[in-house]
């Protein structure tokens, strides 16, 4: 029998991350050599400035397909962690059927996790199970696991907000889930929304969510009478901060940014298991982890 190890696990986070950097490389020649322009239009009808794009860049296909391929191998990179803990547990080599039955579950719903999450864990020692169940979505808000702060990943741009690293598996799940039956879509967007500084002074802002194409509307200002005249040096780039982002929740995130949170949040877990699988030791504490 193969001693159990992480070198699978960090391959795969390897691949996503090479993965991530050709994305990254892409967007980049993108958008230097995008020059679109903000144009305004008053709507007096609705009390609204209109906001729209012109002469933005077509989106490229082969971004979805690169953001596919971090995400499949992100994702593959924590079932193949079970496995080896599987290994570890049971200390000889699997069945088919159980190497078939075994995975790193993720859920937001205590009961369906007990129903059918849990069985993918029955191979393992008790003290990784227990990690592995600490670790779904629907224990982020506990103060008992996370010791008052839930972990969050590492990268400063993105955040997934309180829930940090279980928060980060839900999404990397549901985006491995459309991956496998559609294109996660990697599109023009008001993706940057951390740098917005919102409208001037006395008007309501929104912006759109929506992917981008040349000549959409991206925001609306709205207004109370008598209509107030937008400064006529304005920075429109600033007020509407265009990006690649995914076509998927959250959104206002860049691709990039999101898919290397994702990818701190995965390397926080394989930290988790290092010293089971290097030493046959329990599994890390979450609390304080990041």
């Amino acid at each position: 029998m193969v001693k159990p190890t992480l070198d699978g696990c960090k391959g795969k986070l390897g691949r996503a991350k090479t993965h991530l950097y050709a994305l990254e490389n892409e967007i980049a020649r993108a958008e230097s050599l995008d020059n679109h322009e903000i144009t305004v239009e008053d709507e007096p009808e609705t009390a609204e400035y209109v906001f729209k794009v012109v002469g933005l860049q077509r989106s490229d296909p082969a971004w979805g397909l690169l953001a596919g391929d971090c995400i499949h191998n992100l994702r593959s990179a924590l079932d193949h962690l079970v496995y080896q803990l599987a290994l570890l547990g049971q200390a000889r080599a699997l069945t088919d059927g159980e190497a078939r039955s075994t995975s790193f579950p993720v859920f937001d719903d205590r009961d369906r996790f007990r129903e059918s999450g849990q069985g993918r864990l029955k191979l393992l020692r008790m003290g990784e199970q227990t990690r592995i169940a600490e670790l779904q979505p629907f224990n982020a808000w506990d103060a008992s696991i996370w010791g008052g702060t839930p972990v969050g990943v590492t990268d400063q741009r993105y955040r997934f907000g309180p829930a940090g690293v279980p928060g980060a598996l839900d999404h990397l799940a549901a985006l491995d889930n459309t991956d496998k039956h559609r294109l996660v879509n990697a599109t023009w967007r008001v993706a940057r929304w951390w740098e917005w500084p919102g409208p001037p002074i006395g008007l309501r802002g929104s912006f759109s969510s929506n992917a981008l194409e040349d000549g959409a509307e991206i925001g609306r200002w709205g207004y109370t009478e008598p209509r107030p005249e937008l400064p006529t040096d304005m920075d429109m780039d600033s007020y509407f901060p265009l990006g690649v982002g995914l076509g998927e929740p959250p959104f206002m995130y860049s691709a990039v940014d999101t898919l290397a949170g994702l990818a701190d949040a995965v390397e926080i877990v394989l930290k988790v298991f290092r010293p089971c699988l290097d030493s046959g030791d329990p599994p890390m504490p979450l609390a304080g982890l990041g």
